[in-house]
């Protein structure tokens, strides 16, 4: 409710500075996330969790993966500022008769299957850079344990963005959603910022 009178519920230069100010947000926790993990004893004595050189097969893996995250919650930032977050009204499915597609096209519901599927584009990009985390000579004990969080926050976010739509967009499922996305993109770049520390030669 626009108590205010402002005019920021349909105004898209309000909801463009809601956005960024949620796209700003993840960033600036990413870079606490780096300033932490740099400052940390393990990254400056020692390896930062990795033995050998990473892999640039798996540096590019982590990058692409926090790209994905970051686009994701892009197209989510714009559900939730736009209002489209019961566009589709059902799920899995999105008709109430079990069809994959819509059977009514706008923007709201463009934006919402959107989210959907780069829910399910995010899922495959974290289970293939933990994958290749678990594969890696590399990775020493540590960051392979540590490689188990991303993917139970995962199975906690598909989780929360199913109850969103089941209870009818619940503030209380919404605002965690939210904040285990942003938890997931600093884990995942947290294990990225890691592969990019390492000793020239395995102890």
């Amino acid at each position: 409710l626009d108590v205010l009178n402002t005019g920021a519920e349909n105004n898209i230069a309000a909801q463009s500075f809601a956005v960024v100010h949620a796209l700003g947000a993840q960033v600036v926790v990413c870079g606490l996330v780096s300033l932490a993990v740099a400052s940390s004893r393990s990254w400056i004595e020692r390896n930062g969790g990795f033995h050998a050189p990473a892999r640039t097969r798996l540096r590019a893996l982590g990058i692409a993966t926090c790209t994905v995250l970051f686009l994701q919650i892009l197209l989510g930032a714009l559900v939730r500022h736009t209002d489209a977050g019961l566009a589709i009204a059902t799920f899995p499915y999105s008709t109430w008769d079990g069809q994959w597609l819509p059977e009514i096209w706008n923007w709201a519901v463009a934006l919402n299957l959107g989210h959907r599927i780069g829910a399910i584009i995010a899922s495959a990009a974290i289970l293939a850079f933990i994958a290749q985390i678990w594969a890696a000579n590399c990775a020493g004990t540590g960051v392979k344990l540590g490689a188990v969080l991303p993917v139970a926050l995962l199975a906690i976010q598909i989780f929360l963005g199913a109850t969103v739509t089941w209870t009818g967009l619940n503030e209380h499922a919404a605002t965690l959603h939210l904040l285990v996305g942003a938890f997931l993109l600093a884990s995942c770049w947290t294990l990225t910022f890691l592969s990019f520390r390492f000793t020239e030669h395995a102890p």
